[in-house]
């Protein structure tokens, strides 16, 4: 609840709020007018009718506004599922999507190298011992038919790793029962500075179906917001950032079938970045 009224007292929460509630307040305006109209008999206090569609119309507006935490969308022709939620990746059954740069690096104890606070670093904590030699293992054996674009100098990056992949490049991986695709979207400098851009970021989602389509065997996907805060595609907000990732999904997924249902997974942090309202109504015209 405490979460809620954050949302509810910040300026895109409170819009909500006025936007639903306003929408209640017709609707209900128009049921009254329409009943007086029907039975001119019925004696209504009109300061009593303001005073209660004004309450139910904005209770419904801030209820609306906290129950935006989940939507789903169906699509049929051929049939799959897209979710977008609140709620924490490495919660979910399905198989995992994590985001690394082009050079897949792991270690954490140099925070400039991977921030103990990545996606990267909570997928090593949960399902790989909290080990960079387990996971380094893992990539490794994925990435062993893939040569790399190039290798940096010890000269030149003395931090990290320094074998480049191409972007769009998934290592796909199984541990513990679960299949994760480590997908490389951004590229880390030399500076330790990962950045990514749109064009990247499409090219990596059309690499990144392809390989689920290969070893998903049409099971359930779950991903991150991948894109925004560490990988600095800047231009973009993070709710186009779900959209760039559901209308991508969608349209290869016309093509055949690659996973029964994505859920996008939306950090509790980072739900008030976005109108579910308005991711609804974008999967829907889709």
């Amino acid at each position: 609840m405490r979460r809620g009224l954050g949302v509810m007292l910040s300026r895109r929460g409170i819009g909500r709020v006025l936007r639903n509630g306003s929408i209640a307040f017709a609707a209900l305006s128009g049921i009254v007018q329409l009943a007086t109209a029907i039975f001119p008999s019925i004696a209504i206090p009109g300061f009593r009718v303001l005073a209660g569609l004004l309450l139910l119309s904005f209770t419904w507006g801030a209820l609306s506004s906290l129950s935006r935490a989940k939507v789903s969308q169906d699509f049929t022709n051929p049939e799959f599922v897209v979710t977008v939620k609140k709620g924490d990746i490495f919660s979910e059954s399905d198989s995992w999507v994590v985001g690394f740069t082009d050079v897949f690096d792991t270690s954490t104890q140099i925070e400039d190298v991977i921030s103990s606070h990545s996606v990267q670093a909570q997928l090593m904590d949960r399902l790989f011992e909290g080990s960079p030699s387990i996971l380094d293992a893992k990539l490794s054996e994925s990435l062993a038919g893939v040569a790399p674009d190039s290798e940096e100098s010890l000269q030149d990056k003395p931090q990290g790793k320094r074998a480049r992949y191409p972007i769009g490049t998934v290592a796909f991986m199984r541990e513990g029962g679960r299949s994760v695709y480590g997908l490389a979207y951004s590229r880390m400098s030399n500076s330790l500075v990962a950045q990514s851009s749109v064009d990247l970021l499409w090219q990596s989602l059309n690499s990144l179906w392809e390989s689920v389509a290969v070893n998903g065997r049409r099971q359930g996907l779950a991903m991150p917001v991948i894109g925004g805060d560490l990988a600095r595609i800047d231009n973009i907000d993070h709710e186009t950032l779900i959209k760039l990732i559901i209308l991508s999904f969608v349209a290869r997924s016309r093509r055949s079938v690659i996973a029964s249902e994505l859920t996008i997974v939306i950090h509790p942090e980072n739900l008030d970045k976005v109108d579910v309202a308005e991711v609804r109504a974008f999967m829907a015209s889709l």
